[in-house]
């Protein structure tokens, strides 16, 4: 799930509990499994995994073997 995603820490994130759900409005990097994602702002939507990069979305993906 979502709870094996490196979310690189940022100054401002906001965490809804309730809904399983945060935002911000920050850069952002994430890496999993050997990719890489960056982008500012984020939300990631845990009940429904999804996970949005709205702007200046980039992901670098891992050489195939």
């Amino acid at each position: 799930g979502f709870s094996k995603l490196g979310l690189r820490p940022v100054q401002a994130l906001t965490v809804f509990t309730e809904e399983d759900q945060m935002k911000t409005d920050q850069p952002v990097e994430i890496v999993s499994a050997g990719s890489t994602m960056t982008g500012t702002g984020l939300f990631i939507d845990n009940t429904e995994r999804r996970i949005q990069v709205p702007s200046r979305a980039r992901i670098v993906l891992p050489p195939r073997q």
